[in-house]
């Protein structure tokens, strides 16, 4: 399966292609700021303010009144029976707004993940192919390049249940016709794709499940695209979505408050 929808590229391509040129961080900053500018506002319309206000105020009354009463447990029952039937009716009232605003994040987060979760294969630069085999192969299964892909020399490399292989292409979309590996009377079909030089991020789904005859997995060596580069939080370094998330928490809090939503 390719990682491309050619519906969403259509639509979302010619506004959202430039910002890709800056790179990944850039593209995710600018994507995540405006869906939350949009996704607040439409909250802000869509949903009844002034009893979203009132809500919010009670569930603060309330939880200053189970603080005071942190020595009575009767009574403190009763307070968060009150507080969860007022969190449940925030939340009813909230949901409209999620409803109407599901359908276009969805699809944008489709194209982010087409065009942002890993770096594109280049012309030029060699990129590695490594089969996972249900048992060590005694040779290695036979690959099918279509033009324009060259396996090479020294290739492939046999691990315990691997083989590694090593190939540089021109740019172009080796999907149809892809790349075939055949082993024991079957065959698995890894597509992938290659980007010019200064092009735009693109690629095919780097892992196929083959689920032919003794071969299990295909990986195709793209990297993962971490943003924040080094940086790592308490040992984590996000992905694209992991930084989307972070950065709408942030841009949420501050225009929030601007626009006074509740």
């Amino acid at each position: 399966m390719v990682l491309r929808v050619g519906f969403l590229d259509s639509v979302l391509n010619p506004i959202l292609l430039p910002l890709l040129r800056l790179g990944p961080m850039f593209a995710i900053l600018v994507i995540s700021f405006l869906l939350t500018v949009i996704t607040t506002v439409i909250y802000k319309y869509v949903t009844n303010q002034k009893l979203l206000k009132g809500l919010k105020e009670e569930l603060k009354a309330l939880q200053k009144e189970m603080k005071a009463l942190k020595d009575k447990p009767e009574k403190i029952m009763k307070k968060q029976k009150q507080l969860m039937s007022k969190n449940m009716e925030y939340m009813r009232h909230s949901m409209r707004a999620t409803l109407v605003t599901i359908i276009p994040v969805i699809i944008v987060f489709g194209w982010m993940n087409a065009h942002l979760a890993y770096e594109p294969l280049v012309e030029g630069e060699p990129f590695n192919i490594t089969l996972m085999l249900s048992s060590a192969p005694t040779n290695p299964p036979e690959v099918d390049l279509p033009q324009g892909i060259k396996l090479l020399e020294g290739y492939p490399k046999r691990g315990d249940n691997t083989v590694l292989y090593s190939f540089v292409a021109d740019a172009g979309s080796y999907v149809a016709p892809p790349i075939r590996f055949a082993y024991n009377g079957a065959e698995c079909e890894v597509p992938v794709i290659v980007i010019e030089n200064g092009g735009v991020p693109e690629y095919a789904t780097p892992i196929v499940e083959c689920k032919a005859g003794d071969i299990i997995r295909a990986k195709v060596s793209n990297k993962p695209v971490k943003p924040l580069g080094n940086i790592s939080i308490f040992g984590w370094r996000p992905g694209w979505f992991g930084t989307y998330i972070i950065l709408s928490i942030l841009f949420s809090m501050l225009i929030r408050k601007l626009l006074k939503v509740y």
